[in-house]
């Protein structure tokens, strides 16, 4: 038995591996669910490490993420945008002890953006291409949303894509 200490799972036997694996961090204050998920029963050396980093550096994940959220709403043909206006027309009522829909310093849709939080992180080590993806929601009274920006990343945290999935 080969097992190794990934950082937030705890000991993981390399050779016998599970199909998925569940945890939990905190970020930034908020609770964040992780999960790997393989597909084989063991894995290689290139692999671990690409999973270990990751693991390691999930603020800047984060915060990368954050980022290309942003330049998805900033962009002409956007799903961020279209996310957050749907909340706006559709739970104005429900978002309104959140938004200041009569500043003029922020927009209601800008003021919203900054409400997403990140939930949950699945991991695919051993992807050659979605190997992270990152769930935002927007907590209105108290619950989070079952409406979730989904940003997917390659194992070098480059951008794949945003989806919207409800």
């Amino acid at each position: 038995m080969k097992y190794y200490e990934l950082p937030y799972f705890g000991k993981v036997d390399l050779n016998k591996l599970e199909d998925a694996y569940d945890a939990e961090m905190e970020l930034e204050e908020q609770e964040i669910s992780l999960s790997i998920f393989f597909d084989s029963t063991s894995i290689s050396e290139v692999v671990l490490g690409d999973l270990e980093n990751f693991l390691q550096n999930i603020e800047e994940s984060n915060n990368a993420s954050l980022e290309y959220i942003l330049n998805d709403f900033n962009s002409e043909s956007s799903i961020t945008k279209d996310f957050i206006k749907y909340f706006i027309e559709n739970l104005e009522d429900e978002i309104a002890d959140m938004i200041d829909f009569e500043s003029t310093i922020k927009s209601p849709e800008n003021q919203l953006l900054e409400n997403l939080q990140l939930t949950n992180i699945a991991i695919y080590p051993e992807s050659n291409s979605e190997f992270a993806v990152l769930d935002y929601a927007i907590e209105i009274e108290d619950e989070l949303s079952d409406d979730l920006l989904v940003v997917i990343l390659d194992k070098s945290g480059k951008l794949i894509r945003i989806t919207w999935e409800s």
